[in-house]
Parts: C-alpha cells; sequence; structure tokens
C-alpha cells in the first residue's frame, strides 16, 4: 500500500491532470466532429462521447499502478480498466455510429461475465446454494444497471449531479471506513471526473458523456454496489441502488402495461415528464442532487451509528419517494398518459 503522503500526492495529480486535460478533450471532440446523433436531427450540435476520456484516464492510471505499487498488484486492477476499455470502445462506435442493440447486448454480457470472477459472495450462498445460479442472477442485474444508468445521461446536468454525492461517499467509505487505496483511487478519479466534466454539462450543455461514458460509470458504481454485497452491507447496497433503480424500473413497468415497446426511445421518465410539468433543467438536477445527498449521507450514518440503520434507510427511502413524487408535481395521471 501506498503511505499517506503518496496517496495525498496521487490523488492532487489525478485532480490537477484532468483539469489541464479537460479543455483539449472538448477540442480534441469538436476537431472530430463527434456530435449527439439525436441533437443534429434537431440541428443541435452538441459534442459527445466525453466519456472515452474517462477510459484514457483510467488505462493511464492502471499502468502507473501496474509498475509503481509497492505489492504484487492483485487481477481486479487488471480485469476492471480492460472491462472498462471494451465497454467504452464499443459505446463509442455506438455514439459515433448506432450498432445493433444485440451486439451492444452481447458485449455487456461478455464483459461482466468475465469480471465476476473478482467477485464472492459467501454469505448469499448460505441460502442460495447454487453458486452458479446466483451469478447468472448478478450478470442479469449488472447489464440491467448500466443500462439504467445509461438513462439518467438524456438531460443536462443530470447524470453528474445524481452521482457526484454518491461517489463522494465510496471515497469516505474507502478512505475512513474499510480502506483500499486502489477501491480509493479508481473512485476518487470518477468522483473528480463527474465535477469537472459538470462544467461542460451545464445547462445548456456543451457536451454529452454518451453511452461511452454513462455504461462505464454505471458499470464501476455497481461493481461498488456488489462489494458491499460481498461484505454483507445490505442497507448500504440498498441505498446506493434505490435512485438508478427506481425511475426507469417503474417507467418500464407502466410501459409494459401500455403494452409498449421498452426498447424504443422515448421521453416518459420521471424527469422528463417533470420538464413536461414546467420544471427547468436546473431545477431538476438540483433535486437530483439533494436526493443524492440525503441518500448518501444516510449511508454514511448507518456506517456510524449501525444501530440506528433502519431509520436512516426509512429516511432514505422517504427522500427518493419524495423526489419522485415532487418533481411530477404529484400528478399521476399526467406521469402514466405519457409513457
Amino acid at each position: 500500500m501506498f503511505n499517506q503522503i503518496e496517496i495525498l500526492s496521487i490523488l492532487l495529480i489525478l485532480t490537477v491532470f484532468m483539469v489541464i486535460t479537460h479543455r483539449y478533450n472538448l477540442k480534441l471532440l469538436n476537431k472530430f466532429k463527434i456530435y449527439d446523433l439525436n441533437e443534429l436531427k434537431i440541428n443541435n450540435k452538441i459534442l459527445t462521447s466525453y466519456g472515452i476520456f474517462l477510459s484514457f484516464y483510467f488505462l493511464i492510471f492502471s499502468f502507473f499502478l501496474y509498475y509503481f505499487y509497492p505489492v504484487n498488484i492483485d487481477k481486479v486492477y487488471i480485469i476492471i480498466p480492460f472491462a472498462i476499455l471494451i465497454l467504452s470502445t464499443v459505446c463509442f462506435i455506438d455514439d459515433c455510429k448506432s450498432i445493433s442493440i444485440i451486439i451492444r447486448i452481447c458485449c455487456f454480457f461478455v464483459t461482466i461475465y468475465l469480471s465476476m470472477s473478482l467477485l464472492r459472495f459467501p454469505i448469499l450462498l448460505e441460502y442460495l446454494k447454487y453458486e452458479k445460479i446466483l451469478n447468472i442472477i448478478i450478470v442479469l442485474a449488472w447489464v440491467y444497471f448500466i443500462n439504467c444508468s445509461n438513462f439518467l445521461d438524456g438531460g443536462d446536468e443530470y447524470f453528474t449531479n445524481s452521482l457526484i454525492p454518491c461517489f463522494g461517499f465510496l471515497c469516505y467509505f474507502y478512505y475512513f471506513v474499510s480502506y483500499n487505496d486502489i477501491y480509493l483511487f479508481f473512485n476518487f478519479l470518477i468522483f473528480i471526473f463527474l465535477i469537472i466534466f459538470r462544467s461542460a454539462n451545464r445547462n445548456p450543455a456543451k457536451a454529452y458523456l454518451g453511452d461511452s461514458g454513462s455504461i462505464t460509470i454505471g458499470y464501476i458504481y455497481f461493481f461498488n454496489i456488489l462489494k458491499f454485497l460481498e461484505s454483507g452491507n445490505y442497507e448500504i447496497v440498498f441505498l446506493l441502488s434505490i435512485f438508478i433503480f427506481l425511475d426507469p424500473t417503474i417507467t418500464i413497468l407502466v410501459r409494459l402495461t401500455k403494452k409498449l415497446n421498452i426498447f424504443n426511445r422515448h421521453q416518459g421518465f420521471f424527469f422528463h415528464v417533470a420538464k413536461k410539468l414546467g420544471y427547468s433543467v436546473r431545477q431538476i438536477s438540483f433535486y437530483m442532487f439533494v436526493n443524492n445527498l440525503i441518500i448518501s449521507t444516510c449511508a454514511i450514518l448507518i456506517l456510524e451509528f449501525n444501530q440506528f440503520k433502519y431509520i436512516f434507510l426509512v429516511i432514505g427511502l422517504l427522500s427518493q419517494s419524495v423526489y419522485l413524487i415532487t418533481i411530477i408535481k404529484f400528478k399521476l395521471n399526467f406521469f402514466y398518459k405519457n409513457q
């Protein structure tokens, strides 16, 4: 492990490097005219695929760890960057020129299946005796989660405001609660990346993450959730999952009841309906940030005051419920009609 001074120095260097390269990233996307295909249809030239640079940062940092980490590097630090490279490359191609959804899904399943070698669930296997069945469930949940993550990249500021508090919590956890310098580096890298990217994604957006960013970050985020599941921290799993899972899941279920194709692009998610009801993008993204800040705070309080964990779980669930009901102004019928 690195010592404290080395860790702080590395975190500072990571931050400075990403800040310096940010403007060049935007210039590079502009030079090659990597515009969002859906926005181009209405003559809006908004850059996309900024998320590909996250993979670039991960690869550079992974090489650094491989050569300079004080002890032998574990396979987790090789598989994760490799998985990110595959996911971001396929999604970058899809951002630039749409590819078959079958190819995308197959890529997701293969990458996540390989990533399962990084995880063990001894506690869950006490209840579910068949490891293969558990692995299938986890793979399906992981693929579903990264697609839910992708849905959040459907508006200016939404993705960044949603996940900045959550990755802030993960940095807190791996530094103060269960120290792991590599996991700290990986999550801190995304935390700072989102903060820097927000300056270009703030409404009106100059750039989008694209699938190359939202899918990749969703992959890493759910890997963190699975690490909590692996160690039996089910309350944290619930709190970190609820925001990304709930809106898409409710929307998909409503669309199924109305016999609509859930794979077609649509604007029926809660944050889309909120815009139709008159909320501004800034208001919606602010509500997202506050909700996830409350949820992340509840997760910290559970770690510090475990005897009150059920109280904090209820607060987190109430926060999510109030957020969803508030942004559609309690007009459930309007939400249902807009699917």
